[in-house]
């Protein structure tokens, strides 16, 4: 895979790139930020449903994941340590360098620009990015901090950008806290969970799908607090066989190739252990407070799986509430996806870039 430069230190991350759709001018960008643990190859089985719909896709390898560049000693140092302003920088250069990746992106590559249809309703080409699970943390570090990028790029980006998908978050992008689970039970931070055995070998393995009491059609988000006490404590008895966990349904090639179980990524891990304010203030940034001048046709679309596990359906449902009490800022369109899991991508990949062409 190709390495793109990200910064005047070297730093470079590791991408995929499906490529030109055909010889479409027209054709979006779409730019894929992973989650923990699992990284761009997650995203792989979008690709051969993709050009059909004139999306390029482009899946982006994090900081310390195959291929990108490590964390430096202090940066590590300051994600472990408890000095928040050092915690603050390294946050927000994470953010900057995907918006520098935006930039390098489209200037490498000459991808078509954001542009009006005849008909003046519709819009071709651009560039949208999508984070996934706690790959939002450094999303919206990075539209949290857009007016921290040199000007010049803050214009080019502004012919380009036209929209920014929240995918199936984690809660701690939004600087909230998880409820106790007495509230809302998750295996996954259960210390009495012993989980069967998977490729994981690991409570994560819990992640890749504990099905959950069916969400009524009616409900839309926000959904009501007391719901989500109702979420099932344990997996669905003799599930279909689409209804297993992802991971277990996946072969240990495919596994090890989508997944780093081992020590690569700790530093990722310690990004979601800093003060919850500084994700809490990214998001106010991006989307509450932010500047109407700046990047004003860009679009921001919440999806949420209702398959997914509790917690991803509590940081969606604290998303859509907040975005509701903050109705000045920039307007978070919903996309609800019936019976997905968190790794829809993977099982429905055609389902998922239908939505996305949709979305874009």
């Amino acid at each position: 895979m190709p390495l793109a430069p990200v910064d005047d230190h070297r730093t470079q991350l590791r991408y995929e790139d499906s490529g030109q759709p055909g010889d479409s001018a027209t054709y979006v960008t779409l730019v894929l930020i992973h989650g923990t643990i699992f990284h761009s190859p997650i995203f792989r089985q979008l690709i051969p449903f993709a050009a059909g719909h004139d999306l390029r896709l482009v899946s982006v390898n994090l900081r310390d994941y195959p291929g990108s560049t490590p964390y430096a000693p202090d940066e590590y140092a300051a994600l472990c340590g408890d000095n928040k302003e050092k915690q603050v920088e390294v946050i927000r250069s994470q953010g900057i360098e995907l918006a520098t990746f935006l930039e390098w992106f489209i200037k490498t590559e000459n991808i078509p620009p954001l542009s009006a249809t005849t008909n003046a309703d519709t819009t071709t080409g651009g560039i949208a990015i999508l984070g996934w699970s706690t790959g939002n943390c450094l999303t919206l570090s990075m539209l949290g901090n857009a007016d921290r990028l040199p000007e010049e790029s803050r214009k080019l980006l502004e012919n380009y950008f036209r929209a920014f998908i929240i995918y199936d978050p984690a809660v701690q992008a939004f600087g909230v806290p998880f409820p106790p689970l007495n509230e809302l039970y998750s295996p996954i931070r259960d210390p009495s969970v012993r989980p069967r055995k998977c490729p994981a070998q690991s409570r994560l393995g819990f992640l890749i799908l504990l099905t959950l009491t069916p969400i009524p059609l009616a409900i839309r988000l926000p959904l009501p607090r007391d719901f989500l006490a109702g979420i099932a404590r344990d997996p669905m008895p003799d599930p279909s066989p689409e209804q297993q966990p992802t991971l277990y349904r996946m072969s240990p090639e495919e596994a090890a190739a989508v997944a780093d179980f081992g020590d690569t990524p700790n530093a990722h891990v310690d990004v979601l252990r800093v003060d919850l304010d500084i994700f809490g203030a990214n998001l106010r940034s991006a989307l509450f407070d932010a500047k109407p001048d700046l990047w004003p046709r860009l679009r921001v679309v919440l999806v949420w799986c209702d398959m997914s596990p509790g917690d991803a359906l509590f940081a969606s449902w604290t998303l859509a509430r907040m975005a509701a009490e903050h109705p000045g800022g920039r307007k978070l369109a919903v996309k609800r996806v019936e019976g997905g899991n968190h790794f829809w991508h993977w099982d429905q990949p055609e389902a998922m870039i239908k939505l996305l062409a949709g979305i874009l």
